[in-house]
């Protein structure tokens, strides 16, 4: 899990709403994706240049505040608990 710098921060929030970590990977610059799975939906979380991306289509990532980059790990973790909960 420490491919990517701060994942298990994401990671442990996802687990407690029934995620697991299915795949993790590293890329350059503090870059990376990881893939979450809950059985019956999967996520994508994109880094890019320590900032945090839930993939996504707009129009359901739009009203929950999750169509845009977070430079902040706790907040974008905090915007994909509030949206996987809704």
């Amino acid at each position: 899990m420490n491919a990517l710098r701060n994942l298990e921060i994401i990671s442990a929030a996802l687990a407690t709403a029934g995620f697991r970590l299915l795949r993790a990977e590293a890329g350059s610059m503090d870059s990376g994706l990881a893939e979450f799975s809950d059985e019956s939906r999967n996520l994508r979380v994109i880094k890019d240049r320590s900032q945090w991306i839930l993939e996504g289509a707009q129009d359901q990532l739009e009203p929950a505040g999750l169509w845009r980059a977070f430079d902040d790990t706790e907040e974008f973790r905090d915007a994909v608990i509030a949206h996987l909960t809704l």
